[in-house]
């Protein structure tokens, strides 16, 4: 099984609610630092939170990695995450990919989920080309 692993940083969080409905909106930043790629995301990482009662939360999150792909060739990698939080708190997304790198062009197919990972104070997300 293929992960890739990207470590993200909470910079500021807004909300609103109507009293049936909150939206969130985060920004975040993070980096990335794995056999495949090495770099961070640039500014302007957000991912949208709709919490409805009697409903799932969604999400979506998009952003954009700046870094070197294992050849060692500069590259951006465009990361748009879906998905929802379970009643138990665990983050299920799929990932839709989009890079200039043509050592990394895999990520576009084979990575075909994901989820969210909390461990020493750290929020992760990771990308699998396995479905979870």
């Amino acid at each position: 099984m293929k992960t890739f692993v990207i470590k993200i940083r909470i910079n500021e969080c807004f909300e609103t609610t109507n009293g049936s409905q909150t939206a969130k909106i985060i920004l975040f930043s993070g980096e990335c630092d794995n056999e495949y790629f090495k770099g961070h995301v640039l500014d302007g990482g957000v991912d949208t939170q709709i919490q409805s009662i009697g409903k799932r939360t969604t999400l979506s999150a998009r952003y954009i990695l700046e870094g070197l792909d294992y050849r060692g060739n500069t590259c951006k990698i465009f990361i748009e995450n879906n998905g929802y939080i379970e009643e138990d708190g665990s983050i299920h997304t799929r990932p839709f990919i989009i890079t200039d790198s043509s050592e990394l062009k895999w990520l576009e197919t084979q990575m075909k989920s994901g989820y969210i990972e909390h461990k020493d104070n750290s929020i992760y997300v990771v990308l699998t080309d396995s479905i979870c």
